[in-house]
């Protein structure tokens, strides 16, 4: 097994063993979801713009619903684990990177979402709240890795596109897929490749994702008013 599977199994066995203690502790578990609901809306607010073009709102829309949320990505990822060594080898080594990096982030994802959650009070969530929370967690080299690691993941999946038959590969997978029982699995494959095969300028919708959402960290934690509005200078180009 290549040193990216081990990865990727182990990014897939760390997110299981999360997910089934946030399972355990209902309270917790609410207060994640209840905060992935609130930034999912502030992400969709924050990239307003972007989502009402047509170029790039597939690419933002695939991030918001398949790959961050208040959603339940278990049936996948229990679909990956159970098909995993027929996939390794029939995938070439840049979906792997693609694959290994969406785990990743959704690990890690998941455990600043817990972290915070742990830290915010018990009413409900407001942006002072957040950010105060937001702070009190830190973590600030875990969330420069989440901002790295989406930038990449539009990069990667932009540079997918360029292989034809991924596409047609994925597209023939789809019956077979369901009745194999990795309908969900094929699904999101998919709706990545076909999701970042329409952006016509991927270098301009990574450089405007990280300029977004390194500014906002540092207001985050540098406690500046109004962290999530930004000025002029990050409309993109």
């Amino acid at each position: 097994m290549s040193t990216t599977s081990q990865t990727i199994v182990s990014h897939l066995e760390r997110k299981e063993a999360l997910a089934a203690a946030l399972a355990r502790d209902s309270e917790l578990g609410e207060r994640v979801r209840q905060l992935q609901e609130w930034q999912a809306r502030r992400l969709a607010t924050t990239y307003e713009d972007l989502l009402a073009e047509s170029t790039y709102s597939a690419a933002l829309r695939f991030f918001l619903t398949d790959l961050y949320g208040p959603h339940d990505f278990s049936p996948r990822n229990r679909e990956l684990r159970r098909a995993w060594h027929s996939m390794e080898r029939a995938l070439p080594d840049a979906a792997l990177h693609v694959l290994c990096d969406a785990l990743e982030l959704e690990l890690l994802t998941l455990q600043l979402d817990a972290a915070l959650a742990r830290a915010l009070p018990s009413e409900c969530i407001e942006t002072e709240s957040y950010a105060v929370a937001y702070r009190a967690v830190g973590r600030g080299q875990d969330r420069d890795r989440q901002i790295v690691l989406i930038v990449g993941l539009a990069r990667r999946l932009s540079g997918l596109t360029h292989h034809a038959w991924i596409g047609k590969m994925l597209r023939l997978a789809r019956g077979p897929a369901r009745v194999a029982g990795l309908g969900s699995l094929q699904g999101f494959l998919e709706r990545g490749f076909e999701a970042f095969r329409g952006v016509s300028d991927p270098q301009t919708l990574a450089a405007t994702i990280e300029l977004r959402e390194r500014t906002i960290m540092r207001k985050l934690l540098n406690g500046e008013r109004d962290p999530f509005v930004l000025d002029s200078s990050h409309a993109i180009a």
